[in-house]
């Protein structure tokens, strides 16, 4: 905080920081997967399975990230590999936590509303998992958000009636 600045300078200053933040935060500049969201993606892939293994071996982990897809989050977000992680830490006992870090920068990179030219949703989010950048806008991809939206709505409905939030 600078003394001789000037209270109307100050307020200007604060108010185009909070119009920064606010417009990247609710603007939906990129997609932030709700954990209702990744939870429900958790399920349909792997039923929470941590060592999960498809896709012949392509897709691992709670999330069945592929190399591609891990190698596109890290290219975007290089903190995912900070502290010495590598594509097989989204897969094994514990890996939830940074598989979810991975679908996260995947999403910031790929469900934006520059690319989807409005602001991505949680169906765009789900069928960019499940199809690779331009997956919202594959026909193979709705039946995989079908199940998604299913277990989010069972989610939903499980929560409201044991009043968790």
């Amino acid at each position: 905080f600078d003394e001789t600045m000037s209270p109307t300078l100050l307020a200007a200053q604060i108010l185009i920081c909070g119009l920064i933040i606010l417009y990247h935060s609710e603007s939906g500049v990129y997609a932030r997967p709700s954990d209702a969201l990744l939870n429900a993606m958790i399920y349909v892939e792997s039923n929470g399975n941590e060592d999960a293994v498809g896709d012949g071996g392509d897709s691992i982990g709670p999330l069945q990230i592929q190399k591609k897809y891990y190698d596109d989050a890290v290219d975007f977000d290089s903190s995912l590999q900070e502290d010495g992680e590598t594509y097989n830490d989204v897969a094994g006992k514990g890996s939830t936590d940074y598989a979810k870090r991975v679908a996260k920068a995947y999403m910031a990179r790929y469900a934006t509303r520059k690319r989807l030219k409005r602001k991505p949703t949680d169906e765009d989010m789900a069928r960019i998992h499940n199809g690779g950048p331009d997956g919202y806008k594959c026909k193979s991809t709705r039946k995989y958000w079908e199940s998604v939206k299913e277990i989010m709505e069972i989610n939903r409905l499980y929560d409201s009636h044991f009043g968790q939030k």
